[in-house]
């Protein structure tokens, strides 16, 4: 699931994922989210160093956190890493009907509007 806003989504779902990629937080409530699920804070105390540095990660770069990864088990918790960019259309409305054989999200003759 993505998302552009960590702080807008319940704390069920947060509590849920294992494997996060985390792109440049600019407001201090996603950062403050993303810290408490990762547990770069406890009682209070923020880890202030990985906190800026999620502030200012550079254009498509992203921390990734693997929860069930052997690394995990070394003492690696994230991985700095630069997300491949493939070119690629976005299918249709009706692409996405024809291939998966259901409609969701609106109403089956949005392309015929285009």
């Amino acid at each position: 699931m993505g998302v552009q806003n960590a702080s807008l989504l319940p704390n069920q779902v947060l509590s849920n994922c294992n494997n996060i990629a985390m792109f440049r937080l600019k407001h201090p409530d996603d950062r403050n989210v993303v810290a408490e699920m990762l547990g770069l804070s406890s009682k209070g105390f923020r880890d202030v160093s990985a906190l800026s540095y999620l502030a200012t990660l550079q254009p498509w770069r992203c921390l990734f956190h693997l929860a069930n990864h052997p690394l995990g088990a070394r003492g690696q918790r994230f991985m700095l890493m630069r997300p491949l960019r493939v070119p690629a259309r976005t299918p249709s409305h009706q692409e996405e009907v024809a291939r998966y054989g259901i409609q969701y999200w609106g109403a089956a003759d949005e392309d015929d509007a285009d």
